[in-house]
């Protein structure tokens, strides 16, 4: 390729490119090198940065090169040549870069405490803050002379998924947040994610602008799985506790009607097979809707296993003993303290 008398890059004007690499080697002293508004042009020498040039029009003798004054002048109209390599920077912000998590992240739900496969994604903002550093860590590693932000972006893709599993469980579970909630929290954890990652694109010569998330979701299953305990939650708060262990009794004795029914019709014994099937269902349902019910120890109305005080006549449910005031069981009948029986009143008090 013959010399050039005129240096310059005028593609890729929608901004979606971060270093050209002009395909000339050799150029003499006498030509001109443009420099267009957003660009930056590095002039390189046996591997060796020569100079910087912003925008405007450069007369490549006039820059006093190193590499000019060791070369001798030959007939090339006055000129003389040399090889050098240009470099194209584009300085402008790249705000649309675009992020997904490859796969999803398995967490426990910190409200429902359910296991849930997160997947997160957004955008971010990018610009060269190092150019002569970009080129010595990332650009000498890609073979081509033009380099895009898409494969800026597959270059970092690995470390922002990495970096992004650690922060969005850690933010989750620490902070509790349930995933029904999580949209709420986008710009905090936003926040943290960017002041994490900034130092990993600096380190090759870029300045991470922004980082956002646009939506933190799970897979429709998983969704399907919380909903349920949801409308469950709802249902219970709704009938309370002795309707819905009637409601849930109904449901369990129609399905078992069904299934005993057509299992067993071809068999003897069907009444027994019925009625045993009912017993063994509604044991079910009675010791699954027990397990976080109690009767108060005052009124025995059904209350939530956990609760202070009865809501139906108001006692507290701590059973104490009269005489040294140890807590006991609700069904306790001495005192594992003092020994004093539970309806004894202490002599100083008769």
């Amino acid at each position: 390729m013959g010399l050039l008398n005129v240096i310059e890059y005028r593609g890729n004007h929608d901004g979606s490119w971060v270093v050209y690499r002009h395909p000339n080697f050799e150029f003499n002293n006498n030509s001109k090198l443009i420099v267009s508004i957003g660009q930056v042009a590095i002039l390189v020498h046996g591997g060796k940065v020569e100079s910087i040039l912003e925008n405007g029009t450069h007369v490549l003798k006039n820059l006093n090169l190193p590499v000019l004054s060791t070369m001798q002048k030959s007939n090339h109209s006055g000129g003389v040549p040399f090889p050098m390599q240009v470099y194209f920077i584009n300085k402008s912000v790249k705000l649309n870069m675009l992020w997904g998590t490859m796969d999803s992240i398995l967490l426990l739900e910190p409200k429902f405490n359910v296991r849930v496969n997160v997947r997160a994604r957004g955008q971010f903002g990018l610009r060269i803050s190092n150019y002569q550093f970009l080129l010595t860590q990332l650009i000498g590693s890609i073979d081509q002379n033009l380099i895009t932000f898409e494969i800026v972006n597959s270059f970092f893709r690995g470390l922002i998924n990495t970096k992004i599993k650690t922060i969005l469980s850690s933010e989750i579970i620490k902070n509790k947040i349930s995933l029904l909630d999580v949209n709420m929290h986008l710009e905090e954890i936003s926040s943290r994610t960017l002041s994490v990652l900034k130092p990993e694109f600096e380190f090759y010569g870029f300045e991470l602008i922004n980082f956002y998330y646009s939506s933190i979701n799970l897979p429709a299953e998983d969704l399907d799985v919380i909903n349920k305990i949801l409308n469950k939650n709802a249902e219970f708060d709704i009938l309370g506790a002795d309707r819905y262990k009637a409601s849930r009794g109904y449901d369990v004795l129609e399905s078992a009607a069904k299934n005993e029914a057509s299992g067993n019709m071809a068999s003897a014994g069907l009444g027994i097979g019925i009625g045993t099937g009912f017993a063994k269902d509604l044991m079910i349902v009675n010791n699954e809707l027990n397990l976080n019910e109690t009767k108060c120890i005052k009124c025995d109305h059904v209350i939530p296993k956990n609760s202070k005080f009865c809501p139906n006549c108001g006692s507290e449910q701590v059973k104490k003993c009269a005489k040294c005031h140890q807590e006991l069981k609700k069904d306790a009948k001495f005192c594992s303290s003092c020994g004093t029986a539970v309806n004894e009143v202490p002599s100083n008090e008769k």
